[in-house]
Order: structure tokens, then sequence, then C-alpha cells
């Protein structure tokens, strides 16, 4: 580890070094921003070609997300920079010796004649297939009104959210990301942060399937990028956001959601400040079974109904210092926090039965508490050395710290039956149980363009994690409280992660462009189970390559490969050994000697115009984590634990349609993966297989006057994960928008799960026998009015690469079952 620390640190010096003699030699070049004359909002992926004075091509680019260009190796006499965008008259401008490297805002007027009678909102592509990613652009999106972060992320293509809110893409664990960098949380606490983000300040979500080695290793199925909306012009704006929504079933649900976001940019200064907060109950029926005893003749079954009850608010706040023209400095902060209640109502018991015939029940009663607080600080710099090579080096310091506390109490009180064939004993319970967090992490990040179209990227990491973990069992007999010793836990583990990358892309021509890296990651963990007087020590270096390739041989056809290592660190909440209930006769337990699981991925893209893309892809996990189902053969008490199962393949296709035009005023919107998914556990002895798929479809009708229609649908088939199969599962959604005051304002009417559909279920079989099953319907519908208004001029933020902790992406809770199927 100390050599590849050395030579990347040598290689940062050396490069650092020749900066002098490379500006010397370098050509000039000219950035700015692409914005609409009649709106200022700024316009992604507008092509800017740089002509000879006799119109010959010399160079080229396109705009980002952010509408910020930069062209490179100008030469030194006289050119025109030509901006064109579809939807726009083109815009020529001549550049001079003495033109300044900053041209400032390019605006583009709207080609009337072009646009006709229907306004077109949405000039983004809706799914946009990139070398190392899929883009799926969200802003514009009637859904967006009324929605928060995980509604969207439910419908991006080959994801999936799980009850217990862990987030998968194609089945395998990801990393999700706010803003370039990570959320920080993962499970039920990521839940909250993406339930307290408003839909409507979210621009897109970036699917990297396979990551590039500057990104940590860590997220087997790679990962997700949530971006927000930022400002491009100086002075002051905001907007604010209000929504409600309800549906009755066996009782009435309700949701409420607003937001504010603010933003000043001066000459020298940018500062923002967003707060959002939600709160939102449901009712979720829970069905479960078990069998057991001799020729399992004997089955329990348990039905639950409970009450969800959630309030959760974000804020995030920071400043850039622009010091000079090569000197930024900045500081961020974060806070998230929930509150959450459980409560049973209705019918909930636990039934025994011989041969299908009642002999013994319990009636149970529930209530849960939870409560989060997360607050994390980054500062960070950034020092440009040459803005012709894109030449900077950036630091990051972070410090986050995350308490949870779990407060529950259970009953299971006797039922006579007649005749009464069981005796059942009453179990009466609580359990307080508190877990606190601790990361620290620096990071140094380098980039400099090499050879006209590389770009040369390299960098240092370091982090350490701390958990302390306490949980308290009392049972209740003879009108005391008791402390259950057996069944209360202090586990704290230590864990520190070191990290090195090089990474190198290139483009040779207009056609081909290659892109490889490599990533080392030493990891020391210690694990300390003080109540059971256990402890353990892990230890270990890996090594993660990455390579993608790409080539166009038209200006329509496109292909890709790719191909990377990524690994998958156990979560806290899953080394953590401690019992949570998810209802009154099922459990989850952690493991604190799980080992991390590896993934090797592989894909093909072919890509054809703007509306077509295809890929093949292949995936192999070992030591995957997942949770194993087991019934205790005395009673029917259905036990969850995290274990390293052993390793499943993957190896599928998807097929994505993007904003297809059928007519000028409707599109249709698509993606679809199917693959065979294989599992095989450690010992040989459970071998199984299947058939998943996943899809997403939406119609948008673009009609006169800002009116905006949206119907879809998005779900997941059968499929076999581990020991566990999922059923399938689906939802279809609809809305319409309007947007009025020249676009300021935006009403919408949103409706989900339309046909009261969304429900999971999950079953295991012991031989041919299906021993367990777990059924849970969501009442997850609701129509939502929500309301809009954004006011001021937009700012322009410069994209940086800051603030990124990706240990505590690993934070969270978990009360129910891993399932990777959608909530």
């Amino acid at each position: 580890m100390k050599r590849i620390f050395t030579i990347t640190a040598v290689l940062l010096l050396i490069l650092c070094s020749r900066t002098a003699a490379g500006q010397q030699h370098a050509f000039r070049s000219v950035s700015g921003t692409v914005a609409d004359s009649v709106t200022s909002e700024p316009l992604g992926f507008a092509t800017v070609a740089l002509l000879t004075a006799d119109s010959a091509y010399i160079n080229g680019t396109a705009t980002d997300s952010t509408g910020r260009f930069t062209v490179n190796r100008i030469p030194e006499e006289d050119c025109i920079l030509t901006v064109s965008l579809i939807g726009y008259k083109d815009k020529n401008i001549v550049l001079r010796k003495h033109t300044p490297m900053d041209i400032g805002s390019v605006r583009l007027a709207p080609d009337t004649q072009m646009l006709d009678a229907v306004v077109v909102s949405a000039r983004r592509p809706v799914i946009e297939q990139k070398l190392d990613k899929i883009v799926m652009n969200v802003a514009d999106a009637v859904s967006t009104e009324g929605s928060n972060g995980s509604d969207l992320l439910r419908k991006a293509p080959g994801v999936t959210i799980d009850f217990d809110g862990n987030v998968k893409l194609n089945g395998s664990t990801v990393a999700v990301w706010l803003d370039g960098r990570p959320s920080n949380l993962s499970g039920k606490e990521l839940e909250v942060l993406l339930n307290s983000t408003d839909g409507t300040t979210i621009d897109r979500i970036e699917i990297m399937a396979h990551p590039s080695s500057k990104y940590d290793a860590a997220g087997g199925g790679g990962i997700i990028n949530i971006v927000t909306k930022k400002n491009f012009m100086e002075g002051f704006n905001g907007s604010a956001n209000i929504g409600y929504g309800g549906m009755y079933f066996d009782r009435y649900n309700q949701s409420a959601d607003g937001s504010l976001s603010l933003n000043y940019r001066g000459r020298k200064t940018n500062t923002f400040l967003t707060y959002s907060a939600r709160y939102d109950d449901m009712t979720v029926d829970i069905d479960t079974k078990s069998l057991y005893g001799d020729d399992y003749t004997m089955t329990m079954s348990g039905t639950s109904n409970m009450i969800y009850k959630d309030l959760s608010q974000m804020f995030r706040a920071g400043n850039d210092w622009y010091i000079d023209d090569n000197n930024v400095l900045g500081a961020i902060v974060n806070g998230t926090f929930r509150s959450s209640d459980i409560d049973t109502y209705g019918d909930n018991f636990t039934e025994h039965l011989l041969n299908g015939s009642p002999i013994g029940r319990l009636e149970s009663d529930i209530d849960n508490s939870d409560r989060f607080d997360g607050v994390s600080a980054n500062l960070n710099y950034t020092h440009t050395f040459n803005k012709s090579l894109s030449q900077e080096l950036t630091v990051n310091a972070d410090y986050s710290w995350y308490g949870t506390s779990n407060k529950s109490a259970q009953s299971d009180i006797p039922i006579e039956i007649v005749p009464p064939l069981l005796s059942l004993d009453s179990n009466i319970f609580r359990q307080d149980a508190e877990q606190r967090i601790q990361i620290w992490s620096a990071k140094a990040d380098y980039q400099q363009m090499f050879w006209e179209t590389g770009m040369l990227e390299a960098g240092l990491k370091w982090s350490r994690t701390i958990t302390d973990n306490n949980s308290l069992r009392e049972d209740f007999s003879g009108g005391l409280w008791t402390e259950n010793s057996g069944l209360s836990n202090t586990f704290i583990y230590d864990e520190q992660i070191a990290a090195a990358y090089i990474s190198a892309a290139k483009s040779f021509g207009p056609k081909w462009s290659v892109k490889i890296g490599l990533r080392g990651e030493y990891t020391y963990a210690l694990g300390d189970w003080k109540s059971a007087g256990e402890t353990s020590v892990k230890s270990y270096f890996n090594l993660f390559p990455t390579a993608f390739v790409s080539y166009m041989p038209t200006q329509k056809w496109r292909l890709a490969a790719s191909y990377t290592r990524r690994i998958s660190r156990p979560g806290y909440s899953q080394l953590n050994p401690f019992r949570t209930y998810m209802s009154s006769n099922a459990y989850t337990e952690g493991n604190p000697d799980l080992d991390p699981q590896f993934s090797d991925q592989a894909s093909l893209t072919v890509g054809y115009g703007q509306h077509l893309n295809l890929s093949l892809t292949y995936q192999h996990n070992s030591n995957l984590i997942m949770q194993r189902p087991e019934v205790n053969p005395d009673n029917g008490e259905q036990r969850v634990v995290w274990e390293n199962f052993g390793t499943q393949e993957l190896a599928g296709a998807s097929f994505s349609i993007s904003e297809l035009p059928v007519t000028k005023w409707l599109n249709f919107s698509a993606n679809y993966f199917a693959a065979y998914n294989g599992n095989t556990s450690a010992d040989g002895e459970y071998k199984d297989g299947s058939f998943m798929q996943s899809f997403y479809a939406s119609v948008n009708f673009l009609l006169p006057k800002e009116w905006k229609i949206e119907i879809g649908g998005f779900g997941s088939g059968n499929m076999t994960v581990g020991y566990m199969n999922i059923s399938p599962m689906y939802m279809l959604f609809g809305g319409i928008k309007k947007n009025f005051s020249d676009g300021r304002g935006t009403i919408a009417l949103n409706a989900s799960d339309l046909l009261r559909s969304f429900m999971t279920s999950i079953t295991s079989y012991t031989g041919d026998v299906m021993t367990y099953s777990v059924d849970q319907r969501i009442n997850i519908q609701k129509i939502t009015l929500s309301f809009s208004w954004r006011f001021g001029t937009a700012s322009n933020i410069r994209r940086r690469n800051v603030g990124n902790v990706e240990e505590s992406s690993r934070v969270g809770g978990s009360t129910g079952i891993s399932t990777g199927g959608m909530m």
C-alpha cells in the first residue's frame, strides 16, 4: 500500500512541476455559458463548433447540463465560434487574438417557426446513453411535480427499491450519491433523505453501472448520482414548492411536503441554502407463514396491519469563495432528521395450525418509534494550474456524525379457542437500541489534459469509521421488567480504508474514445462484540481495474464496451448483531463476521440515433451478501440473518427508447431489462436460477399553452435471489401539469399506483416444500396536488468535485427483508 501511495504522490509532483513548460506552448482556450435569451435558463447539450474564417472545421465540443463549455487548442488567428441547438437560431461569434478566455453568456433566441404551436419544454431526451452512464432527465417530467427523490428513483431504468429502503440496479446493490457526492446513508436512512428531497429540485439521475476508477470501488451494482438543479447567472434567486396528497383505504392515508431553495451569487462568492420537509403516513398489511414440526405438519401464520407515520427534514447549506481565477475555497453542511412511529391497527394475530386446523392463537400489539439525526460537514479547496489544460487539484476534508435510536414494545397474548389443543405462553417485551457513528475522511484529486484530447486523473484517499451500538432487551414477567442478557448487546466496529487511483481518457479522432484506470484500496476492520466476548479482525488489499471503449462509425451509430471490478462492504447495520422485529413472529439479525462482496462486470452497448439503445451485460458476484430465512422447528418463529451466500451470475440485456416522437405532440419512452440470474451457495448444496426482468414506460402529451400530460408504469418480474423467490410487482402512474407566468409557476395533479397493484411476495423452499412466505401489501396510492414558484434570476455555479464521503453511504438501519424489489 505504501508503494502505491508513493508512486501516485510522485506522479502528482511530476505533473505539477511540468506545468510551466506546458504553459509556454499551450494554445489559448475560450469558455462560456449558453442560455435561453427569453427565460435565461441554461441550455445543455448545445453544439459549439470552432471554424476558420473560411468556415473550415477546427475543433468543437458540446455544453454540459449546466450550459457550460470550454473549447481548447484555439489557434492564434481569427476564428468563428458557432453555437447551435435544435429549436433555436444559430449564433456566430468572431474570436480575435484579444478575445478574453471567458466570453460570458451566449444567448440563443428560440426559433418560433420551428417550435410552431407546441411549446417544447423538455429539450433533452428522457433517457441518454453516454460512455460510462445512463442519464435520466427528470426536470420537466409531469410526475416530478408532487414527487420526492424515492418516487423518481423508482422510475429510473433498472432501479428497484425494496420496503426496507435498499436501492438496487439490475438486482445488485448500488451506492447512491447526491450532486456528485455520496448521500451518506443507506437503508431506511437513505430512504429518509430521498423522501425529504423535493422532486422539483432534481434535474437528472445518472446511472453508472460501471464507474471509473476515480470513484470509490464500493457498490457492487455501481453508483446512482442524483443531480439537483443549479443556477447560472449572477444575482439572487430561489424556488418554493408545496404539495398535499391523500387516499382512503381502511383509513385515510395522507402526505404533505414543502421545500425552499435560495441562492445568491456575487462576483466573488456563491451561497446556497435548501430546506425541505415531508410528512407521510400509510398502511401496510403483512401476512407471514412458516411450516415446522415433523414432516412440516405444523403451520404458523401471522397477520399484521401496520400504520407507518414519518416526519423527515433535510437541509443543505454551503458557500464557495472565488479567491481569484485559480483558487476556490468552499464549505458544505448537510443535515437529515427523521422521526417515525409504527403502530398496529385492526386484527393482528398469530395462529398455529395442525394439518390446516387451528390449535392455538395469539393476539399481538406492536409499538415502534425510530429517530435518526445526521449532520455532515465538508471543507474543500480547488487550485487551477492551467485552465487551457483543465489542470487542477481539489482537496476535501469531511466529518460526519449520525445517531439512530429505536424503541419498540411488543405483546403477544394467548386467546382461547375451542377446543384448546396447544398451550401458548404470553410474550411481553420491550427493546431500546442506539447506534452512534462517526466518519472522518480526507482526499485529494488531480486532473490534467494531455495530447490535446486526453485527460489524466489521479488521487489519494483515507477514511475512518467508528460505530458504537448498544441494545437493551427487557421481558415482562410476574409484574416486573427484567433485563434479558441473552438478547441485550454491545458492539463496537472500527474500520479504516486507504485508497489510490489513476485514470486516463483519450479520444482518437472523431470516432474512437478510450478510458482506463486502476484503483487500489486497503481495508482494516475490527469488530468487538463485547456482550458475547467475541472479536473479529479483517485486513485486505484489492485492486479494481476499469476500462471503457467507444466507437462511432457514423453520426447515428455508436458502440461502447466496458469492464469494472467493484466491492460491496457490509453495511454497518448488516454487521450489527442486534435483533430487529418485522412483525410479532419474525425478526432480522446482523452478522459481525460478514466478508465483503466482489463484483466483476462487463457490458456492450449499441445505440442508434437519439432514441434507441441496446446493452448486453454480464456480472459475476462472489461472497454475495444476502439474507437467509430460517424457521424455528419447535414454534415456527421466523429469523432472517445476513450471510455470505456464495456466488451469483447475471447475464442479460436492456433496451431503451428515449422520447421517440410518435407525432409532434406525442412521444414515447421505455426501458426493458431482462437477464438470467443464477445463484449457488458456498457449500454447493443449493443451486437455483431464474429469469428476471424489469420495465419502465411513459407516454408524454405535449400540448399548447404549456400543458403536459404523462401516463406510465414500472415494475419487475419474478426472480430468485439466493434462497428467496420474489414475485412480480408493478405500478401505474399518471399526471397533468400546467406552467404559467412565463414558466415561473407550475401546478400539477399526480396519481400513484392507479390500480392499487403494488405489493411484494417472498417465498423460500426447503426441498420441494415452501416453508417460508411473506406477503406485503403497501397502500401507497395517493392523489397529490402541488404548486411551485421560481423567483429571481439564475446564477452560475461552477461544478466542482467536492464533499465526497463514500463510507457513510453504508450508514442505515434495517427493519425488514431486503428483496431487491421496488417499494
